[in-house]
C-alpha cells in the first residue's frame, strides 16, 4: 500500500513540474505600432536580429532573453524600447520541484516578456544645415 501511495506522489510531482511551460508556453506575442507606420529591427541580448519588418505587426518573441526593438523612418529620430524580462508568477506552481524549475527556466517559461505592447509616436528630425541664422 505504501508503493502506492510513492508512486502517486511521484506522479502528482511529475504533473506540477514545469507549470509555466505547461500553463503559459515560452513565446509571449509582442505588438509594435508607430505613428507614422515605419520599419523596425529587433534583437535579442546578444545583438542578433531575431525580427523585422513595419509596423504595425505583432512578433512572437521566445522569453529566453530580452530585446531591443528600434523603430525608423526616414526624416524622423529612431525610437529604441527594450523588452525585459519579469518573473512569471505561474512558477510558482512548481513548489519544491527543481526539476520544474529547471525545465521553466531552461525554456524561459519562468519569464514574461515586458512591455507585450509598444507604441510610439516618431518626431521629425532636424537638419543641422551648418548655417548660422542671420541676428
Amino acid at each position: 500500500m505504501k508503493k502506492i501511495g510513492y508512486v502517486l506522489i511521484l506522479v502528482a510531482v511529475m504533473l506540477l513540474s514545469s507549470c509555466a511551460t505547461i500553463f503559459t508556453g515560452t513565446t509571449d506575442p509582442v505588438t509594435i505600432e508607430s505613428t507614422p507606420n515605419a520599419s523596425f529591427v529587433v534583437r535579442d541580448a546578444y545583438g542578433t536580429i531575431v525580427a523585422e519588418g513595419t509596423t504595425p505587426t505583432t512578433v512572437e518573441l521566445k522569453r529566453k532573453t530580452s530585446y531591443s526593438v528600434e523603430i525608423a523612418l526616414d526624416g524622423y529620430k529612431s525610437i529604441t524600447m527594450a523588452i525585459s524580462q519579469d518573473f512569471n508568477m505561474i512558477s510558482i506552481l512548481n513548489l519544491g520541484s527543481v526539476f520544474g524549475w529547471a525545465v521553466d527556466y531552461l525554456t524561459g517559461a519562468l519569464f514574461n516578456l515586458n512591455p507585450q505592447s509598444i507604441r510610439v509616436t516618431l518626431e521629425v528630425a532636424v537638419l543641422d544645415s551648418g548655417v548660422n541664422p542671420v541676428a
